[in-house]
């Protein structure tokens, strides 16, 4: 849950479009690999949970 709250109160405008990563209440990647950003993490720290989402462009369309 932890890693939830980080994400619902982290400035994310950097990463417009952008998937993050965050672990341990903290954005550990970002970018648009998300496969080989949480292959790169889980062979470091192979039982870390993570919280992937992908950041929301600048001007999200709305129907």
């Amino acid at each position: 849950m932890d890693n939830y709250r980080a994400y619902l109160n982290a400035d994310l405008s950097q990463y417009a479009g952008m998937w993050v990563i965050i672990a341990n209440g903290s954005i550990v990647k970002a970018g648009q690999d998300v496969k080989k950003m949480v292959e790169s993490i889980k062979k470091k720290h192979p039982n870390i949970k993570l919280f992937i989402a992908k950041v929301p462009s600048q001007n999200p369309h709305m129907l």
